[in-house]
């Protein structure tokens, strides 16, 4: 199983709040759709040249400037920084 958190942070009002960060956790291929989608590039294409790692985390920024067109900005990719600390363990012999 595939695993990746997206954190995308925007300055949408949310209620009296700004500048919140939403975290969404989804399979290597459901975040690849949504990459995809995201930067108007070809799933495939995605799906192929961009390989998500088991627990990966991915940011995207977006900004929400009243008259602007929103942008994403892919701050973080693949990142599983997380599991440096961790040692691998032959379960197998």
């Amino acid at each position: 199983m595939l695993c990746l958190a997206v954190a995308v942070t925007h300055n949408m009002p949310i209620g009296n709040n700004t500048d919140q960060t939403v975290a969404i956790f989804s399979h290597g291929g459901s975040s690849s759709v949504a990459l995809a989608h995201m930067f108007g590039l070809a799933f495939p294409w995605v799906l192929s040249a961009v390989r998500l790692d088991f627990t990966s985390v991915t940011v995207v920024e977006l900004s929400n400037e009243k008259g602007n067109l929103v942008f994403p900005k892919l701050t973080l990719l693949n990142d599983s920084k997380h599991l440096e600390s961790f040692e691998t363990e032959n379960v197998f012999g």
